[in-house]
């Protein structure tokens, strides 16, 4: 049983797109919300095939690809210093 109003995922991959419901009872009743659909940003990069791990620059060392997470330390990104790499 829980009371949480909002539902977090964290590092969300392609696996967790698809629609979304809450089924809430009070054992005698029981009512189910209006779906919500969980969607990907039309800019999202697809994850190559064959990586192993990706560490997005994000000050932290979450794989977005899978599950090789990394423990960042005394590294720190901006935007300038990313801009400068990309080109």
């Amino acid at each position: 049983m829980g009371s949480d109003s909002a539902l977090e995922i964290d590092s969300i991959t392609a696996a967790d797109v698809g629609d979304y419901y809450v089924v809430v009872s009070d054992g005698a009743v029981s009512m189910t919300s209006r779906t919500a659909a969980l969607t990907l940003a039309d800019d999202s990069i697809a994850v190559p095939e064959g990586l192993v791990a990706w560490w997005r620059a994000e000050n932290n060392g979450l794989d977005y690809s899978g599950a090789h997470n990394a423990i960042v330390s005394g590294a720190t990104f901006t935007a300038e210093e990313l801009d400068k790499h990309s080109t």
